[in-house]
């Protein structure tokens, strides 16, 4: 049944998805789309999105008349798409894979919240200058918001990459949620180790069809960092700062989320972003690259492991924490990591089940919930304590990268290999120093 707006409409001739003029009866002209309505807007109101991308509301009795300039959008559930031009085959081969996320949500029309799109394509058509960096392909392996990926998950995309990056391109783009994109890209950071093309996952905190996105800017700098950046190995490119014309790139292994809803949420720990993207045609190295484990484009040494284990916990430590907490994990954990306070400290209540977990021979391990710093186990007597229990300390990893990490040992080479691979080296999970005062 059509709704009063659409009845309204009817009457110039015109429907959602029409680019029109809108003549109001003070004299003034609006142009932009009609768009359909959330459930939660007056019923006698049109919305237009304006040109410069914001929407307005319009009461019908401030409307003189409305007309069709020109059909310039189409309409599928509710999903707007402008046709693009065609794709030209000079340019470096990227494939975009979608998992989900913001980067690929728009406005629910229905009820003014964000829903995930259907289609990466659709993407293209909003940002078509995409076509001008990149031939591309694209492809959905799931479509998932990232708080809802598991284990599992990291396996079928680490599979899927590495089948796309046997039959040959220039680098891969992963459109993920950015909630926990930092466990994704070291999940593939171990899966995919000696990959030689640049993987890049890249999200947005707002989502496409908003004017403040960043998801342009973040798409543009991964496709081109994808078929320009001299390393391989996975990357995460994440807006930075608050101009819209730079683009951050961080270590796989060493990025974190740490805040909520701004475009510059990302940040690399205990070193800067290795990189930038400026405006999407340049890309800025940083010079300290040399000091860590890289390996230049085209240089494979890749070893595919891609299974996970579920049988990981990662615990915050709080003060007055109960130590029944952690006897819990005695049943079918293997590996536990604990966010330790300061240099990587628990209270004494929690030291004598700590002593019965590991003799029972399941691995812990330190890291602490200052995410900046490195743990050190060797200055106070608690850290002492913890080290004769046989808790192993995890230099300056990120908690969530830790995690990740026994989980992949687990899966691919057995939990008897924790005590060794952990305070290892593998992907740049630990640095051999803390960049301080450097950007």
């Amino acid at each position: 049944m059509n709704t009063f707006a659409e009845l309204f409409l009817k009457k110039f001739g015109v429907k959602y998805g029409d680019y029109v003029s809108v003549y109001l009866n003070d004299g003034s002209k609006l142009n932009g789309v009609l768009m359909p309505k959330h459930i939660f807007s007056h019923a006698e109101t049109i919305i237009l999105k304006l040109d410069n991308g914001y929407n307005v509301g319009i009461h019908f009795s401030k409307i003189n008349r409305i007309e069709k300039i020109e059909y310039q959008y189409e309409v599928t559930n509710n999903i707007f798409r402008v046709r693009h031009q065609s794709r030209r085959s000079n340019l470096p081969k990227i494939k975009i894979l979608a998992v989900g996320g913001t980067i690929l949500s728009k406005v629910d029309y229905r009820t003014g919240g964000v829903k995930s799109a259907v289609d990466p394509d659709e993407l293209i058509d909003i940002i078509p200058e995409v076509l001008d960096i990149a031939d591309i392909e694209t492809e959905i392996i799931m479509s998932k918001y990232s708080e809802h990926l598991t284990h599992d998950d990291w396996k079928i995309i680490s599979e899927k990459v590495y089948k796309v990056y046997r039959e040959g391109v220039d680098g891969v783009v992963i459109l993920h949620g950015t909630d926990t994109l930092g466990y994704t890209s070291a999940a593939l950071s171990f899966s995919l180790k000696g990959i030689g093309i640049p993987i890049i996952l890249v999200g947005s905190q707002r989502s496409s069809d908003r004017p403040s996105s960043d998801a342009a800017v973040n798409l543009l700098s991964a496709l081109y960092l994808a078929g320009n950046f001299k390393y391989s190995g996975v990357y995460v490119a994440m807006h930075d700062g608050s101009s819209d014309d730079l683009v951050a790139v961080h270590l796989g292994t060493r990025v974190r989320k740490n805040h909520t809803s701004m475009r510059s949420a990302f940040q690399s720990i205990d070193i800067p972003p290795i990189a930038f993207v400026r405006n999407y045609t340049e890309i800025l190295y940083q010079e300290f690259l040399g000091e860590l484990n890289m390996r230049l484009r085209g240089e494979e040494a890749i070893e595919f492991k891609p299974v996970f284990s579920k049988n990981v916990a990662l615990i915050k430590f709080y003060p007055g924490m109960s130590p029944e907490i952690f006897k819990f994990f005695m049943n079918d954990y293997k590996a536990i990591i604990i966010e330790g306070t300061g240099l990587g400290h628990v209270s004494d209540k929690v030291l004598d089940v700590l002593r019965d977990i590991v003799r029972s021979g399941i691995n812990v391990f330190m890291t602490s919930q200052c995410i900046w710093g490195r743990v050190n186990l060797n200055v106070y007597d608690t850290g002492r304590e913890l080290l004769k229990i046989g808790v192993i300390p995890l230099e300056n990893m990120l908690s969530e990268t830790a995690y990740v990490k026994a989980s992949w040992v687990i899966g691919n080479y057995g939990e008897e290999y924790l005590t060794e691979l952990m305070p290892v080296n593998i992907a740049n999970e630990i640095i051999p120093r803390s960049f301080v005062g450097l950007r």
